[in-house]
Parts: structure tokens; sequence; C-alpha cells
């Protein structure tokens, strides 16, 4: 049976994976990171929360792997995506503006 709430694999992740989409409000963290944490926005099905805050350049860990840095201050009990990380994996993941998640690195050209 799946929860609603947040899940992490290893006790050194500071970021939770959501388990269905949450509202802003209390949410739980399940797994090797048991605890209460407050929704600061919406968190799709699937995406990740920041379980501490994380400042600019630190390490951002999943399933207990970093999995990149982030690009500006994150919040705990916010979104944590390629608006805000910069991937270890995904190259053009640090090219994505802060705040509208628009690529910095291609031109666009309206006609």
């Amino acid at each position: 049976m799946i929860k609603n709430g947040f899940y992490t694999v290893d006790k050194n992740d500071n970021t939770a994976t959501a388990l269905g989409d949450m509202e802003c409000g209390t949410g739980t963290v399940f797994g090797a990171c048991s605890m209460e944490i407050m929704v600061k926005e919406m968190i799709r099905c699937g995406y990740k929360i920041a379980l501490q805050d994380i400042e600019e350049g630190g390490k951002i860990y999943k399933y207990g792997v970093c999995i990149g840095n982030a690009k500006c201050g994150i919040q705990k009990g916010t979104l944590v995506h390629s608006h805000n990380l910069a991937s270890l994996y995904d190259f053009r993941s640090g090219g994505f503006d802060v705040k509208s998640g628009v690529p910095e690195d291609m031109e666009y050209c309206l006609k």
C-alpha cells in the first residue's frame, strides 16, 4: 500500500520524493529519514522536496547519491527541480533560469 507523503532511501538524503501530489501543509516523510515536514508549495507526485535548507552551491542528495548542486538557496519544504538544481548527470540543467526554468543556452526566434 502506497502512503501519501514523501519517501527517502538513505539517512543522508536532503531531499525526499513525493508519493502523491502534495498540497501546502504538514506532510510525513517515510523511509530512512522519518519526520514531519511543512510543505510550502505544491509538490507533484515523483518530484523532490527539500528536507532542510540548502545553501547556494550545496550538494543535493537523493537515494544516498549526490545528484547535483543548488543553483540558489533552497528553503526546507520547497520543490527541488531543474529550476534550482544543477544536475551532475544532465549538463543542460545548469543552464536553466532560476526563476522561470527557461533554458538560457538556447536562442529563441519569434517571427
